[in-house]
Order: structure tokens, then C-alpha cells, then sequence
């Protein structure tokens, strides 16, 4: 580990640090880091979130701690918020771990699959027979490009109908890009727990990923009504409207304008907002929303690369670039947010691009 040599005062730096050890699974380092973190920058949610989940399986009363300093955050506050409630619901600590790691797969970032997989490492442990757990416990091996497909299997022989199972394989064969074998497995999993928002919206996600939007409509509408007051489940149906640009003129931005109004303090809903806006010809109400987006949550990938293409369309060219060059630049500055924003980053290397071709 890191911590053995010497302290470490560079906060990027100890970011990176922290990202390497999730990566290699050393945990008693990415708590030593995390701490040297906090002592440097006291104010930092994340890595308050990051600390307390480390901490449940041992310390549940220095988690709850962590997790009301993370509320203190906007950006961070919705999961810190489910985390807190999760465990005040189990006052025993080790009851807690399976509802929490599914609260991390259901937050669809990627820096949470590490988490997550410590978690349920230990509720294989002690919960041999949580079949449940083994399953999710392959996927989370699975999305950090490690071979998950064992414990996937031995938890499918084990319960071949269990909803949680063929939930973990399907999003095994998805991540493979075999989508049949994803909509099957989904299609067992929701014909025996159909009220399941984690499911509807997976069968709109390949839906949506097979060009199929009316159906990918419906189910993700399903999986937001199903968990209406879960911002997850919104977030994924907005993106939808304005990545797809999905009846914009219509039932599209009137959904994204209502998923604001319930969720006011969440960036990346608002960041949405902003690039329906944009989408919809309404390039000086983007730009509100999107530096409001900022305000909140600056590392909001959408928000940014948004903003810097409201900029470019209104023909503030040199803004314009120093805004795509800061979506760039965010993957070294911050390893540990959701590498999701690997795709902005693209589009914004795209743009630069396609501003220098045109000696813009």
C-alpha cells in the first residue's frame, strides 16, 4: 500500500491513490488515504460517502458519522441520504450490508462497483446460502473487467428462477453485448418479481441500446413510476429523452422539466434539462440550467460539456473550447467520479477536433 511510504499532501494525487486501491482491492489502504484526504480537504462528500462505506462492516456508528457529513453535499447528499437510512433501519450493522450493496448497484455509478463488491464479499461470508449476493457479487467482478461468470453460475445452478440471479446474468450477457441473452434472463427475473424498478428499467436500457424507443419508453417510464421517489430511476428516463432526443418537442421535455421540480438539488437532472434546452432551441435557458447544474455539482460531466456546446452554438468559440478542454482534463483531476463520463469526454475530444478543422 501507499500509506507505508511516507504521507502524501497532493490531493489529486491522493485521489489517484484512492482510485488505484478500489482497483486492486486494497482496502485497509483506501482507508488510510481516505483519511489523509479528510485531514487535507475536511469538506470533501465523497470521500466522507466513500469512508463510511468502508467502514459499515465494523464501525456502523463511524459510518452513520461519515454519512451526515456527505449530506452536507448536494451532489453527494440523495445517496448518502439512502445509505443513512439503510443502516438507522438495521441497528445490528451486518443485516445492513446486502440492502446497502444494492443500493450501490442501484446507483449506477462506476466507483461504486468496487464498493459494492466489498460489501458483498462479506455477506457471502457470513450468508452462504444468499444466493442473492453470490450472483451480485460476480457482477460486480464482472463490470471492473475481472471474470465474474463462476459465482454467476454456481448461484443460477443454485436458484435458477431467483429474480436477483438472472438480474446479475442478464446484465453479465449485456456487458458481453449478447442483448437476447440479456432480455431472457431479464424476462425470468421480472415474470417473478414484475414491481421490481431495477428490472423495468434494465429492459428499457437494452431496449433503448437495440434502437427500440417506444418500448424502451414504456419500460423505463415504468421502472420511474415503480420508484417514483427515487431520482435514479428519473435520471435514467431523462437521459433517454434528451440523449435520444425522444419526442423533445413534446412528452420528452415536459418529463425532464417535472423530474426538476421533484428532485431541485440533483446536477445531473438539471444537467439534463439543460441539454433538452439546447436540443430544443433554447440555447439561453440551457445555459441557466446547466451553470445552476455546476453550482451544484462542478465534476458534473453532462453539465460541463453541455454548457461548453450552449457556448460554441452562441459562437463564444474560445469559451467554447476551454470548456471542452475542461471535460477532458476531469479524468485526471477527478479518478473517483463516475468514469460514465468517459462518453462526454469523447464527444468533447470530438469537438476540439472538429473547432481546430474548422479554425474555430
Amino acid at each position: 500500500g501507499y500509506a507505508k511510504n511516507g504521507p502524501v499532501e497532493d490531493v489529486p494525487l491522493l485521489r489517484l491513490i484512492i482510485a488505484a486501491d478500489f482497483a486492486l482491492r486494497d482496502w485497509s489502504d483506501a482507508h488510510a488515504m481516505l483519511n489523509r484526504l479528510i485531514s487535507i480537504v475536511p469538506n470533501d462528500a465523497a470521500a466522507y460517502y466513500q469512508r463510511a462505506i468502508l467502514s459499515t462492516p465494523r464501525d456502523r456508528q463511524s459510518a452513520l458519522t461519515d454519512l451526515g457529513k456527505a449530506m452536507g453535499d448536494p451532489a453527494v447528499q440523495p445517496r448518502a441520504q439512502a445509505a443513512s437510512r439503510i443502516l438507522s433501519d438495521h441497528p445490528d450493522g451486518a443485516s445492513a450490508l446486502f440492502p446497502l450493496s444494492l443500493q450501490l448497484i442501484a446507483d449506477g455509478q462506476a466507483v461504486q462497483w468496487p464498493l459494492a463488491e466489498y460489501l458483498l464479499n462479506r455477506v457471502v461470508a457470513v450468508s452462504p446460502d444468499n444466493v442473492g449476493a453470490l450472483a451480485l457479487l460476480g457482477l460486480a467482478q464482472d463490470q471492473q473487467g475481472h471474470d465474474g461468470w463462476p459465482l454467476l453460475a454456481q448461484a443460477s445452478a443454485r436458484a435458477a428462477d431467483d429474480p436477483t440471479v438472472n438480474y446479475a446474468i442478464a446484465l453479465h450477457w449485456r456487458l458481453n453485448g449478447d442483448l437476447d441473452a440479456a432480455l431472457s434472463a431479464l424476462a425470468r427475473a421480472e415474470s417473478h418479481d414484475p414491481n421490481n424498478p431495477a428490472l423495468a428499467a434494465e429492459i428499457g436500457s437494452i431496449y433503448r441500446l437495440r434502437a427500440r424507443s417506444a418500448d424502451a419508453a414504456t419500460w423505463l417510464t415504468l421502472a420511474m413510476r415503480l420508484a417514483p421517489n427515487n431520482p435514479t430511476f428519473w435520471q435514467l428516463l431523462a437521459a433517454f429523452y434528451a440523449d435520444d432526443e425522444y419526442t423533445l418537442n413534446g412528452d420528452g421535455l415536459i418529463m425532464i422539466q417535472q423530474a426538476v421540480r421533484n428532485f431541485p438539488n440533483d446536477a445531473e437532472l438539471r444537467a439534463t434539462l439543460g441539454e433538452a434546452l439546447l436540443k430544443t432551441a433554447q440555447p439561453g435557458a440551457a445555459q441557466a440550467e446547466l451553470e445552476t447544474a455546476l453550482r451544484t455539482d462542478p465534476l458534473n460531466m453532462r453539465a460541463r460539456y453541455y454548457l461548453a456546446a450552449t457556448l460554441e452554438q452562441q459562437g463564444q468559440l474560445s469559451a467554447a473550447r476551454s470548456g471542452y478542454q475542461a471535460v477532458l482534463d476531469s479524468a485526471t483531476a477527478n479518478p473517483t467520479a463516475d468514469s460514465a463520463g468517459s462518453n462526454f469526454q469523447l464527444m468533447a475530444e470530438r469537438a476540439l477536433q472538429r473547432l481546430a478543422g474548422s479554425g474555430g
